[in-house]
């Protein structure tokens, strides 16, 4: 399930970044090496990811821009 999350996510960011190249290419590179860490089986790999979602939503409840 957590595989299919990140190269969900991966596609997202790839798709966003026709409007922002910068910021989305760079998640979306974390993403896809979070999910190769994931069909690896290396869980800290999904801990990373989830820290990285965390951490996007508090900015977002926050309302701090990058």
């Amino acid at each position: 399930m957590g595989l299919a999350i990140t190269l969900t996510l991966s596609t997202l960011c790839l798709v966003a970044a026709l409007w922002n190249p910068v910021a989305a290419l760079s998640l979306a590179a974390i993403f896809l090496v979070a999910s190769y860490g994931i069909h690896k089986r290396h869980p800290w790999s999904a801990y990373g990811g989830a820290l990285l979602l965390a951490v996007l939503a508090a900015r977002t409840a926050l309302g701090l821009s990058s």
